[in-house]
């Protein structure tokens, strides 16, 4: 479910996207990247405690830690992979998602990641099975 300007949150869910379309250049992508979006640790317990229901979210910004609040982002991570005092759960995290500008209602969503030994996270395919297909 997109989350921004034409959408409708629904507290249950069990899935969120977020959709910024955050302008990212290709002639300054250094410039850009640091000050893409993120989050921080309250937006993040915030998220958590608001969607109980909460397994999984995806975003079309480079990550979820904005490289210009590094430590700001790494406590969010920490959050929502449950690595600190807040440990209800722990959600996947998909960063850096293709989001197209409309989704029908999803039944189900795949996350498909590339496995690599010793690595924490990887690259992964994304697609959803449609209520209405």
């Amino acid at each position: 479910m997109p989350v921004g300007r034409r959408s409708v949150v629904q507290y249950n869910c069990w899935k969120m996207f977020i959709q910024l379309s955050y302008p990212f250049s290709e002639q300054i992508p250094f410039y850009s990247s640091l000050r893409s979006p993120g989050f921080g640790s309250a937006a993040a317990v915030f998220l958590m405690e608001r969607f109980a229901n909460l397994r999984a979210l995806a975003v079309d910004f480079i990550s979820i830690s904005s490289p210009a609040h590094e430590a700001a982002g790494a406590d969010a991570h920490r959050v929502f992979l449950r690595c600190t005092a807040y440990a209800a759960r722990s959600i996947l995290l998909v960063e850096d998602a293709l989001l197209p500008n409309t989704l029908p209602p999803l039944l189900r969503v795949f996350v498909v990641p590339w496995m690599f030994e010793g690595l924490d996270s990887a690259s992964c395919t994304m697609f959803g099975e449609a209520a209405n297909a």
